[in-house]
């Protein structure tokens, strides 16, 4: 299991690396009006999954889409589509991630 930490949050990636899966599972912490800016993956799903907080997620593709993340919320952000965050409120927010692809630095 690999950590980061900065001024945003704290992130665990990996954090099941004994499951005999393709992808890997992640939890993020970001802080109060962390964004986190657009990026994108080429053959990757991402399904994020909020446990607590609440964050506004922006997708573009062939359209953009604003979709308000709170607890229990469930989405899908498939290969291709750039995406980013901004983390609202006053408390943290805490998402678990699953990932298609383990990270590969050399790609």
């Amino acid at each position: 299991m690999n950590i980061f930490k900065d001024d945003r949050g704290k992130s665990w990636f990996d954090i099941f690396p004994e499951l005999n899966i393709n992808g890997q599972v992640n939890f993020n912490i970001s802080y109060p009006g962390t964004i986190k800016a657009f990026h994108r993956h080429k053959n990757q799903t991402d399904y994020f999954f909020c446990l607590e907080g609440e964050m506004r997620l922006v997708l573009v593709d062939s359209d953009t889409r604003v979709i308000y993340l709170s607890q229990g919320d469930l989405v899908q952000v498939n290969p291709g589509t750039w995406h980013g965050f901004q983390v609202l409120g006053n408390q943290p927010c805490k998402m678990l991630y699953y990932c298609t692809n383990k990270y590969n630095p050399e790609e």
